[in-house]
């Protein structure tokens, strides 16, 4: 139905995720597209239980990426 079942706040516009540690966290891809002067282009990891409890703190940080990341892929 399209519902949302958790939010959590990452970097500045998000385009791309993966899951990754056997589906046990997100890793967001924060494009920052648009440069904006207080944000920078990084990957947001995501703890999805913490999510899905809605737990605050379910953002477990940030690594610091490249310009414009956007595509992520497991391997």
């Amino acid at each position: 139905n399209g519902s949302a079942i958790a939010t959590v706040q990452v970097g500045t516009q998000p385009v791309g995720l993966a899951f990754v540690k056997n589906y046990s966290r997100i890793v967001v891809a924060d494009s920052d597209r648009s440069n904006n002067a207080q944000a920078h282009p990084a990957l947001s990891v995501v703890d999805v239980r913490a999510a899905l409890r809605g737990a605050k703190d379910s953002n477990l940080g940030q690594i610091a990426a490249g310009a414009f990341p956007r595509e992520l892929q497991r391997s």
